[in-house]
């Protein structure tokens, strides 16, 4: 069920996220914290969506779908973190934090918190994986609104050329 206008599904999640009582993890030998966004915007017909990413054909997690993400650096918290990977993965940037779920322990070796957030401005230039592990990137299963399908990364590999906003 989509719940409109945007500002509606944002009050009622962060209700929630406020009555959550969130578990968080202790970090076990041999694992490294994480953190990743579940990043709400809206769409030209006030829709809400989410932005996920798609890891490069090669490397670790060769084509892996995920949330933008990634490791917590030493001295940094983990919703700083999940914030700076966001916008040097998709270049979304000035989200409002909803809240955080729960940590969970991955097979890789990762501790990662999940957080919530909304909004944001988008970057203006082309989407694109900034990080050489990553490229593309995706909404509830769709390419981004204006992507023409003929880029690089709907035909499977390379670096989304598409733009925000309407198609032309």
């Amino acid at each position: 069920m989509i719940v409109s206008p945007i500002g509606e599904l944002r009050e009622r999640v962060a209700a929630n996220l406020a009555a959550f009582a969130r578990r968080a993890v202790p970090l076990p030998d041999g694992h490294r914290r994480a953190a990743v966004t579940v990043c709400v915007l809206e769409g030209e017909g006030g829709e809400p969506y989410t932005v996920v990413i798609r890891r490069a054909a090669r490397g670790r997690n060769a084509g892996q779908w995920a949330l933008p993400g990634g490791r917590v650096e030493d001295g940094e918290d983990a919703e700083a973190a999940a914030l700076r990977e966001l916008a040097e993965e998709v270049g979304i940037t000035g989200v409002d934090v909803a809240g955080a779920l729960d940590d969970f322990v991955t097979d890789s070796g990762f501790v990662i918190t999940p957080f919530v957030a909304f909004g944001g401005g988008r970057s203006r230039g082309p989407i694109r994986g900034r990080s050489p592990r990553r490229t593309g990137c995706r909404w509830n299963g769709s390419w981004l609104p204006g992507c023409r399908g003929g880029c690089a990364t709907a035909r499977g590999g390379g670096c989304c050329r598409c733009r925000w906003g309407p198609r032309s």
